[in-house]
């Protein structure tokens, strides 16, 4: 807090020193020159900075999937990041919000209305794991990855005409539509899509499946159901000699892989079984790297995302180069715009200098109370 407040006062007397240091328009019904071009270049020069460290966030992402080289999922390596190529061959079966369509995924955002009055109305996505294979075992994917760059599968935008469906998600919200401009979209992911993913790999200890598929095997389809329901209703399970240590995996997997409507539908026990087969044979997961910060998931595959990365990398190196030069043109136009420009930004070096310092004075301080996070 107390570098918070010493960055704060040093840039009061940076911009009083600035001010005092310009001449005076005396007018009063125009700015001064100098003041307009220092304001030009302090905004171009923070312009520039965030175009080229967007370029080089897309040029290091680039090279890490060009110098990983694509792992197979029966001989995954632990630790560090692994590039996976495989399909989705698993996971619950649930309606997306929107479009009610069958995905193993979903992801929706519905916005009203436009420019400054945009509200958002619904936002949100599946929060279950799905199943991955590459045709040499089966990987559990964590779904906390970024879905900006997947084809929307429902988008929709205007005041009429509005889909049924869209209307009927609209009424549930309490949301009145009948004159309110309505931006929606709707991305799904469902058995078969193929996925580029690169990740951090954990170990995966399954739930211990082979008793409930021994039951399954063994009834009817209707007192399968009978039992699933009775456990997702409430909270019971006939346990079939399942020792006590393994029945908080088996409940847990079980909410994952299943729900009521989709085990009282046409193949809700023979989902049930194909999941609970991935659950068994299913050792490793896939998960955001923590040291790095990154997961992508991609369904466009690894060529299309290289050749994106590569044209959102030049165009924001070539952009950010374009701001600088004009900033250091502007700047060197005058020796009046150069020391203000100069004094500008050593504040803002100090001012942002002194925030790192405070955060990571903060940090040390939990840690010492809380003890080390985990990652």
């Amino acid at each position: 807090m107390q570098s918070r407040i010493l960055s704060i006062l040093f840039l009061t007397l940076a911009s009083a020193n600035l001010y005092a240091y310009l001449p005076v328009n005396h007018s009063g019904d125009k700015s001064d020159p100098e003041a307009v071009l220092i304001l030009i270049a302090a905004v171009l020069s923070a312009l520039s900075i965030f175009l080229i460290r967007e370029g080089f966030k897309s040029f290091k992402l680039k090279r890490t999937i060009e110098n990983i080289p694509t792992s197979r999922i029966r001989s995954i390596a632990m630790g560090g990041l692994v590039e996976i190529k495989g399909k989705i061959c698993g996971g619950q079966p649930m309606l997306s919000p929107l479009c009610r369509e069958q995905c193993v995924y979903y992801s929706f955002d519905v916005v009203s209305g436009s420019g400054k009055h945009k509200e958002t109305v619904a936002t949100g996505n599946s929060t279950e794991p799905f199943y991955l294979t590459d045709g040499t075992g089966v990987l559990l994917i964590e779904p906390t990855f970024d879905t900006s760059s997947f084809h929307k599968d429902f988008k929709y935008s205007g005041t009429f005409g509005k889909p049924e469906l869209l209307k009927a998600f609209l009424k549930k919200q309490g949301f009145d539509t009948a004159l309110t401009q309505i931006n929606t979209c709707e991305i799904r992911l469902i058995i078969g899509n193929p996925l580029y993913l690169l990740g951090a790999v954990e170990p995966y200890q399954p739930a211990p499946v082979k008793p409930l598929l021994d039951f399954i095997g063994s009834r009817t389809e209707e007192e399968s159901v009978h039992l699933i329901e009775d456990f997702l209703l409430n909270d019971f399970l006939d346990l079939l000699g399942i020792e006590s240590s393994g029945i908080a995996e088996l409940s847990k997997m079980l909410r994952r892989i299943t729900c009521l409507d989709s085990i009282r539908g046409p193949d809700g026990v023979s989902d049930l079984k194909k999941n609970l087969e991935l659950e068994a044979e299913t050792k490793t997961r896939l998960c955001r790297d923590q040291a790095n910060d990154l997961f992508v998931v991609d369904e466009s595959g690894e060529d299309s995302l290289k050749k994106r990365l590569f044209l959102s990398e030049a165009g924001y190196l070539s952009s950010g180069g374009a701001a600088t030069f004009i900033c250091l043109f502007l700047v060197w136009s005058s020796p009046l715009v150069f020391i203000g420009f100069l004094i500008l930004q050593l504040t803002a070096i100090l001012f942002f200098g002194l925030h790192k310092i405070d955060e990571k004075r903060q940090l040390e301080s939990l840690k010492r109370k809380y003890g080390q996070f985990k990652s």
